[in-house]
This record gives structure tokens, C-alpha cells and sequence, in this order.
């Protein structure tokens, strides 16, 4: 009997992404992230109880799933380095998205990638 084997980094993102998706839907419905006095570093983020993925997911959901970075560093008070290294970081796990619309980046759910970004 053969199984298909799938690799546990695979597993292990799947099992992540359910989660934050889980909460950060949870998040969003209470107004957690609030732009005025919501968490502007990593310190703020974990007074909060949040992740960092969980966060920015929950900013992304709120505004339809994609946001500009420099829109987003404005409006939530974080610096551009901070977030951007942040963003890197997310990136990286697969929690995030970016891509380039001239010489802006734009931040997005993985499912919400236009077509003619990809």
C-alpha cells in the first residue's frame, strides 16, 4: 500500500495558516486592530496576545485583503523598516503576499494576488 507522502514543512504550513485565518477572522470581528491606538511594534503586538502573522492578517482582512505598504505603515503607525522587515519575515513563512503595482508594493492575503501580479 503506498501513501502519498506529503512533506511535514507542508503540513506544518497548512496547520499554521488554518489557525491564523481561524483567529484572525476572530480578531477582525472584534476590532481588535484599530488604527488609532492598535499595536505599532512587536513589543505592542504581544501585549495584545497577537503574532505578528495573526496581526497583519487581521489588517489585511479589513481592508478587503490587500492594503499598500505605505499605506499601511501610515495608517497603523508602524515605522517603514519595521515593517518591512516584518513583512519580509511573512513573506518568507507563506502567511503574506507582495507584489508591485509601478513603484508601490502592495501587501495581500496569498488568495487575493491578482492574476496579472502573478
Amino acid at each position: 500500500m503506498s501513501q502519498r507522502h506529503v512533506p511535514i514543512r507542508s503540513q506544518i504550513t497548512t496547520a499554521v495558516g488554518r489557525t491564523v485565518r481561524a483567529c484572525t477572522d476572530a480578531f477582525s470581528a472584534t476590532g481588535i486592530v484599530d488604527p488609532d491606538d492598535g499595536p505599532t511594534s512587536r513589543g505592542d503586538l504581544v501585549a495584545y496576545g497577537l503574532t505578528p502573522a495573526e496581526y497583519v492578517r487581521a489588517v489585511l482582512v479589513e481592508h478587503g485583503g490587500r492594503i499598500k505598504q505605505h499605506r499601511f505603515a501610515d495608517r497603523y503607525g508602524w515605522s517603514a523598516a519595521s515593517l518591512s522587515r516584518l513583512l519580509t519575515e511573512l513573506e518568507d513563512e507563506g502567511v503574506i503576499a507582495r507584489y508591485r503595482v509601478g513603484r508601490e508594493k502592495v501587501v495581500c492575503l496569498p488568495e487575493a494576488v491578482p492574476e496579472s501580479a502573478r
